[in-house]
């Protein structure tokens, strides 16, 4: 079957995955963690700015009460999900959207259709991707709003970045036209980190074809990468893992943005992204559904 043809079929085929997208409530859910996320994040620096600060601390605390803004509470919130929450939510709804309907028998029936296998496959990440776009819009404005309403909507932002995704520690200002095209950035490079996990994901759903190893398999890997990674006596290896480069949105995290690095790192995650999705669509377009 052509290209061509395969394209044509990709639009009922996302009609269709967003119907069940909205029955089994995967957008209602993962707002809802979005939601306690945020609630958490709130109270954690309510907490610091709103108590006497102790000696030790008290410039950091006192930093905060002048600097946080909706701006950075945002980062921050999106920061605090990126590692672990939106990846672990991603890669449950990936597995049962694939490995789920394997191992029901529902593709199966879907395959009766005149459609190919791979605009199948592609339908089904393509639905994860406007899942992902649909996440971070929701994270986006609900953090905004809530960091506005309690600690004001914008001004000049304290940047204190631990260094948990592979950035450097660093502690800085930016100044509030720099701080609103970071807080941009960092939502739009977050988008490519989640549709790499996405193809990620997909893969071993492909790959494993049920349900529970599908989820505990890549997410463990993950897990495994991201410790192995930050073991300074594995610092030779970290060069070949994917969550190396799965993170480009941290460089937003410096002082002065190096594009370069950005692109040096974007370009292996395309890479990585494209390895899944052909991998991932060979396994699929080859089983015995």
């Amino acid at each position: 079957m052509s290209l061509l043809q395969n394209l044509k079929q990709l639009r009922p085929l996302l009609v269709f995955e967003q119907v069940k997208a909205r029955r089994q409530h995967r957008l209602l859910s993962g707002l809802g963690v979005v939601g306690v996320m945020t609630g958490l994040c709130l109270v954690g620096i309510y907490l610091r700015v709103s108590k006497a600060p102790g000696q030790k601390a008290a410039w950091f605390e006192s930093i905060l009460r002048d600097y946080v803004n909706g701006v950075n509470f945002s980062i921050i919130t999106l920061g605090a999900s990126l590692l672990i929450i939106l990846p672990m939510m991603l890669g449950v709804f990936t597995a049962s959207s694939l490995a789920g309907e394997l191992q029901a028998g529902q593709i199966r029936i879907m395959a009766l259709r005149p459609v190919s296998k791979w605009a199948i496959f592609l339908s089904k990440y393509l639905s994860m991707c406007g899942y992902c776009f649909s996440l971070l819009l929701g994270m986006m404005l609900f953090s905004y709003a809530v960091g506005s309403l309690v600690f004001g909507p914008s001004g000049d932002i304290f940047v204190w970045d631990p260094g948990v995704v592979g950035s450097h520690k660093t502690e800085f200002f930016l100044k509030e036209p720099v701080a609103w095209q970071r807080f941009g950035l960092m939502y739009f490079l977050s988008f490519f980190t989640l549709c790499s996990l996405a193809a990620y994901f997909l893969m071993f759903a492909a790959l494993l074809k049920k349900t529970a190893p599908a989820i505990a398999v890549p997410m463990g890997l993950y897990l495994a990468c991201h410790i192995v990674g930050a073991m300074p006596i594995m610092d030779r290896l970290n060069a070949y893992l994917p969550t190396k480069y799965l993170f480009i949105g941290k460089y937003t995290m410096a002082p002065n943005m190096d594009w370069s690095l950005v692109m040096h790192d974007g370009t292996f995650l395309v890479g990585f992204t494209l390895a899944y999705l052909v991998i991932g669509g060979i396994a699929f377009c080859n089983s015995d559904l």
